[in-house]
């Protein structure tokens, strides 16, 4: 996604929360360090829920929250996000490995 500052003045991103669903999180926001006045910069956010927030296949809305400097909030809907209930990993071991742990 992309955070445009419409502003006169540089803006600076700095907390990001998952206001619906609501559920245990942790949140990784990556941006520019400052947005300056009328720029339109890249952002990408990473959001890890701990524990199940629908019914697999569901159909859900989710709503971030974005916070400044000047401790403003902005919110970002994003519609029609499709749960997928996460995969166990196969651990594959090799007889090397066993040695050395």
């Amino acid at each position: 996604m992309h955070a445009t500052n419409l502003t006169d003045r540089p803006i600076q991103l700095l907390d990001l929360k998952l206001s619906r669903p609501r559920g245990d999180q942790e949140a990784t926001l990556r941006l520019p360090p400052v947005i300056p006045p009328g720029e339109v910069l890249p952002v990408s956010v990473d959001l890890i829920l701990n524990g199940a927030v629908s019914q697999p296949g569901e159909i859900i809305t989710a709503t971030l929250a974005i916070g400044d400097q000047f401790g403003r909030w902005y919110k970002v809907r994003f519609k029609r996000l499709k749960y997928v209930k996460p995969q166990p990993r196969k651990i594959i071991s090799s007889p090397q490995l066993k040695g050395q742990i």
